[in-house]
């Protein structure tokens, strides 16, 4: 700013300035009354000011802008007189400094540079105050979230719980919220996994790798979604979010201590709307995935019950694997169930040996479906009993060539994060395996088996003898043992008790109130003790148990209906 009450003055003044910095923007002002507003207002770094002006001169320009202005600029006095006094009191008023009219250019030259040094070491100055008061608020931060990682973990000493506690930063009624990002689902690919002995290829879905991959966009850091998700759940009371494992980015978790003041319950779809918005700042830059987050039991004081409120937020994390529940679950309303799966794999091999793979893979989606309880059922479990399933039908029959297909299908359910993946995924493996059935049933020992199987399980109340069977299709009986076993894997009394046995669950299931030995009979048992000890080997259960069993789960299934 030059202040000047001669125009000619202030023009040249101006000219001079422009032309040795032509990046600088430059007021101009007639008085220091006039100057005085336009600096509250415009805020120039550095003011030239003549002494001798009317109204208000330079020197009490200056000691009004050192008293009255809100910020500090460096003022330099101008002035035609070559007065030892005037320029002793500008300085003794804080002047930057003293030139004589008219301006010399290199004299002015000198004082740009020092002005700019000066302001040049200040901006230094403030950018390694600023950096080292991020750096103290980081490290007292990242303290911060070790005290609480272990406090929540349970693994701080006595004293230093005390400490932590005594600082204020838990205190009264509350939640503990569990965030993760999980990474979206790929469209997937197909798998080139060569069966050897048959020369195909598997044409199984392969989900895309277990792993989070960060957008290219910059704008979405970690940084950024601690922010987010720390600003969202403040809006419901005092909160603090840190990151669990920062050293681990494969699946990003965030825990956040959430002090709501008042009952939980009171906010509770406040906050899970709060944490839906969320996803929106995902999908803003282009991340597909989902933010699930698990809220732990309510605490009258988090002081005494943040860890048990972490723990059981991290216990309800798992179970947003179903769909059923969104991407926000809390602790309260879980009714955990031990699943059973209603599906054997004989139950599905003859699915397939019949050329019914739809209802090979509908008799599977549904018995897992069950077995979810509508979301209730352990995720991990609900996965061990999948995977068990498909285990024993590959180990069904020898010769299947299925082991690489079933070991693929098996890591991927284990890896899999949503229950849609996981039926997705058995849709896929009973397909190939229809096909892959389809295909090895052309052979002429594979239609005789076929026929064999059909007529045991036509005949299974019969008498039947591994020899009569033989006779019927005139074959040695020794050699069609031997191709019965190769074709099946088992022998030919194996699958004949394990045909009966089915029938024998089906008809203590029925609730057609037969007794016991009229289903032994009817099953092809002459023997009711033989068949109780034949059960109880196959089931693990005698008929009576398995009946009374069978009663309670269709009981049960009406109730829920």
């Amino acid at each position: 700013m030059i202040v000047d009450d001669e125009p000619r003055h202030r023009r040249g003044m101006a000219g001079m300035l422009l032309a040795s910095r032509p990046g600088c923007e430059v007021f101009t002002a007639g008085d220091g009354a006039k100057a005085l507003e336009m600096a509250g207002i415009d805020r120039p770094e550095v003011i030239f000011t003549d002494i001798r002006m009317p109204q208000m001169d330079g020197l009490t320009f200056l000691r009004r802008a050192n008293e009255a202005l809100p910020y500090k600029p460096r003022i330099v006095m101008l002035s035609a007189y070559n007065l030892f006094e005037y320029a002793q009191e500008a300085l003794r008023q804080g002047a930057f400094d003293y030139l004589l009219k008219p301006v010399d250019v290199d004299k002015l030259e000198e004082v740009l540079e020092r002005l700019e040094h000066i302001y040049r070491e200040e901006r230094e100055a403030r950018a390694r105050t600023i950096a080292l008061e991020q750096q103290m608020t980081a490290a007292s931060l990242a303290h911060q979230g070790r005290l609480m990682q272990q406090w929540l973990s349970g693994s701080l000493s006595l004293e230093e719980e005390q400490s932590w506690l005594s600082a204020g930063v838990v205190d009264g009624p509350g939640v503990v919220i569990v965030s993760e990002l999980e990474p979206a689902s790929g469209d997937g690919s197909v798998s080139a996994t060569e069966h050897s002995d048959r020369g195909m290829s598997s044409g199984f879905h392969s989900p895309s790798p277990d792993t989070y991959t960060e957008p290219r966009s910059n704008s979405l850091t970690a940084n950024r979604l601690h922010r987010a998700l720390e600003r969202a759940c403040s809006s419901f009371g005092k909160a603090l979010t840190i990151v669990w494992d920062a050293a681990d980015w494969t699946r990003p978790r965030w825990v956040t201590i959430l002090q709501t003041g008042t009952s939980f319950g009171e906010k509770r779809e406040d906050i899970r709307r709060g944490l839906m918005s969320l996803q929106a700042e995902l999908t803003a830059v282009g991340y597909s995935g989902r933010w699930v987050h698990a809220i732990g039991e309510e605490c009258v004081d988090l002081a005494k019950g943040g860890p048990q409120s972490y723990r059981t937020a991290l216990a309800a994390l798992p179970y947003l694997f179903y769909d059923q529940h969104g991407a926000i679950l809390s602790h309260g309303e879980l009714l955990p169930v031990h699943p059973v799966l209603m599906c054997s794999a004989a139950e599905l091999l003859d699915l397939l040996n019949a050329g019914d793979t739809k209802g090979a893979k509908e008799l599977c989606r549904t018995a897992v479906t069950v077995m979810s309880a509508d979301g209730m059922a352990e995720p991990q479990s609900v996965k061990d009993q999948t995977c068990l399933l498909l285990l024993k039908l590959a180990d069904s029959k020898s010769g299947w060539g299925m082991n690489p297909l079933t070991e693929e299908a098996v890591r991927q359910i284990r890896t899999c994060r949503r229950f849609a993946e996981l039926l997705e995924i058995l849709d896929s493996v009973l397909e190939q395996m229809g096909v892959t059935l389809k295909e090895q049933k052309k052979s002429k020992r594979e239609l005789v088996i076929d026929s064999c199987l059909e007529l045991m399980r036509e005949r299974y109340m019969e008498d039947l003898s591994l020899e009569s069977v033989a006779e019927s299709f005139r074959f040695n009986p020794s050699y069609f043992s031997t191709l019965f076993k190769e074709a099946t894997g088992r022998s030919f009394s194996d699958v004949l008790i394990e045909i009966r046995m089915r029938k024998a669950e089906e008809l203590l299931r029925d609730g057609s109130g037969l007794k016991v030995y009229e289903i032994a009979e009817r099953c092809g048992f002459r023997d009711t003790k033989y068949f109780s000890r034949s059960f109880k080997k196959h089931v693990g259960v005698t008929p009576e148990a398995y009946r009374h069993w069978a009663g309670q789960q269709k009981s049960g299934e009406g109730r829920s209906r």
